[in-house]
């Protein structure tokens, strides 16, 4: 198909990362059938203010607040090392 080694690495290895998902997915997409035809809602409603309010809080955390890593650190130490060299040496 024309797909480099290094795509398909990654195809695979997200299908493994994901498969789990699409399992639980299709489980709780069953057990909401079930409990919405026996009329038993009080589930579903818990799990939709658990999910939104666990996406609002992501959400956040994951666009606003920068986490930084120490393997990030170093290497924005590194860059900053390097572009001070890069100045001096066009100063001199």
């Amino acid at each position: 198909m024309g797909v480099s080694e290094n795509v398909m690495g990654l195809c695979v290895k997200y299908t493994r990362i994901y498969s789990p998902v699409f399992l639980i997915l299709g489980l709780g997409a069953s057990y909401s059938v079930v409990f919405q035809t026996s009329n038993y809602t009080k589930p579903l409603v818990a799990y939709g203010l658990i999910r939104s309010v666990l996406n609002i809080i992501l959400d956040y955390l994951l666009i606003f607040v920068e986490i930084r890593s120490v393997s990030t650190e170093s290497m924005m130490k590194a860059n900053k090392i390097k572009i001070h060299i890069f100045v001096r040496r066009q100063i001199n």
